[in-house]
């Protein structure tokens, strides 16, 4: 930017260029989707992202959804493989029969269907999954299958380790039969 006497503030081709993308980036950190209240907003056919909190332990992974004004009915919770996926739908709840007789300031609120997406990098046992919907939040269980759990291997103490033997020729590709530049070495305690 810069300022001028005469003219204010006169916007520099890099203003004009990284405009779009800075306001994209200012969007995308919002939690829930924002549109001007002259977009359609209200179409049913609409899908906002849902918050999460998502975190793993060494025998489960933990989802949280924030799913404010849903109804438990209308939440499906799937999982497939290592990917569990939440769909809700929200009503209008508290809308003017009439939106065309209303002129709207702020239109936050998420309404019509959510979905979300979470992929593990790790399979989930889809049989002991559990879901708890309570005061707007979604809480899934998702335990690990056992093959897929880290394994603690124990560590012996005392004896003694055998010897390693490890066999290098300097000259591999040598096909002359040449014992040149050839050895064993046998490493030993």
């Amino acid at each position: 930017m810069i300022r001028s006497v005469q003219f204010g503030d006169i916007p520099t081709l890099q203003d004009w260029l990284t405009a779009p993308l800075s306001e994209a980036l200012r969007l995308s950190k919002a939690p829930w989707p924002t549109q001007q209240p002259s977009q359609s907003r209200h179409s049913s056919a609409s899908t906002f992202a849902m918050p999460v909190d998502v975190y793993s332990t060494h025998d489960q992974a933990v989802i949280v959804a924030a799913l404010p004004g849903v109804h438990p009915d209308d939440v499906e919770v799937t999982v497939h493989r290592n990917t569990a996926t939440i769909r809700a739908a929200a009503a209008r709840i508290g809308q003017p029969q009439d939106t065309n007789a209303v002129t709207w300031y702020v239109s936050e609120l998420g309404r019509g269907t959510f979905e979300r997406s979470i992929t593990f990098p790790f399979a989930i046992d889809e049989q002991g999954v559990e879901a708890q919907f309570a005061n707007g939040l979604l809480r899934l269980v998702l335990p690990r299958r056992e093959q897929d759990r880290p394994q603690r291997i124990p560590v012996r103490v005392g004896g003694s380790l055998s010897p390693l033997s490890i066999e290098a020729s300097a000259n591999a590709g040598d096909e002359g039969g040449s014992d040149q530049g050839a050895s064993a070495e046998t490493v030993a305690d």
